[in-house]
């Protein structure tokens, strides 16, 4: 989130926050089915908040998201101008779809 100097989103956040404006769970599902972790990761966070808005997931989309959550592996990550590297599990839980 606002990465580097300038404060700038990723292309991708900008792109889930467009999703999730127009509550396009369908994106936000073909994100999920990327061969890409880190699209996969931003479309957990899009569907996560679409959830709390109401849009509800079937269970076989629970089931897509918990696949992702489960993975191993580390990305990238940024929080201004600080960049870490985190497992997919520390950067998903915050994610509880109950």
């Amino acid at each position: 989130y606002a990465c580097g100097r300038g404060g700038i989103d990723p292309k991708e956040k900008t792109q889930i926050d467009v999703f999730f404006e127009h509550n396009d769970k369908d994106s936000l599902i073909k994100w999920l089915q990327s061969t890409n972790t880190e699209k996969q990761i931003y479309a957990i966070e899009g569907l996560f908040n679409l959830n709390k808005k109401g849009i509800k997931l079937n269970e076989e989309e629970i089931k897509m998201i918990n696949f992702v959550k489960s993975k191993k592996g580390i990305i990238n990550v940024c929080f201004g101008c600080m960049y870490y590297r985190m497992t997919i599990q520390q950067i998903t839980k915050q994610f509880d779809f109950k």
